[in-house]
């Protein structure tokens, strides 16, 4: 996949938005939960889950609109975890 693709234009130059939010949204949200159920189960202690996003997050993006929500939808989505973070004592955090 080259980096047209990623961030938003597919074939002919179309808005390829829907792979973009699978890529850098869905998968997070994926690989998040998986993280804290393997970390649940270790009981190890120690270990942080760490999820990245960008500065689309936070400003506009008028060409590349599905890469700035997605972006926008990791930084919402690793805030709204903060609560299972206390339960699970898997602390995570997000950084842009």
């Amino acid at each position: 996949m080259g980096s047209s693709e990623l961030f938003g234009e597919g074939e002919e130059g179309k808005c390829n938005g829907r792979k973009v939010v699978e890529v850098d949204l869905t998968a997070l949200i994926d690989g998040t939960i998986l993280a804290v159920k393997a970390m649940k189960r270790l009981k190890q202690g120690g270990g942080n889950i760490v999820n990245v996003a960008s500065a689309g997050a936070l400003f506009p993006m008028p060409f590349q609109p599905a890469y700035a929500a997605a972006k926008a939808g990791v930084v919402h989505f690793t805030n709204s975890c903060s609560d299972l973070a206390d339960d699970s004592e898997v602390p995570i955090a997000v950084r842009c």
